[in-house]
């Protein structure tokens, strides 16, 4: 997966992509998630706070938690 900027009517929007060959062999991309606009997600802290939480989790060496632990926050980025 990467990430991928596309641009429209002069703004920068992020995608999530995944990269997969079809049944042909020929490699094809999946858009996974829509980001938003690069403008807007910059100047938004729960995009940025989010975005550290992931690369905390990325970079971490072992779950520190002994319990299995569920957390879900939700962000409209629009």
């Amino acid at each position: 997966m990467f990430l991928k900027k596309t641009h429209s009517e002069g703004k920068i929007y992020l995608q999530v992509v995944k990269s997969y060959r079809d049944e042909n062999g020929i490699s094809r991309h999946k858009v996974i998630c829509n980001l938003g606009r690069l403008d807007k997600l910059r100047k938004d802290e729960s995009a940025r706070r989010i975005l550290l939480e992931l690369l905390e989790l990325l970079m971490s060496d072992a779950d520190k938690s002994s319990k299995e632990e569920h957390i879900q926050q939700t962000f409209n980025w629009e």
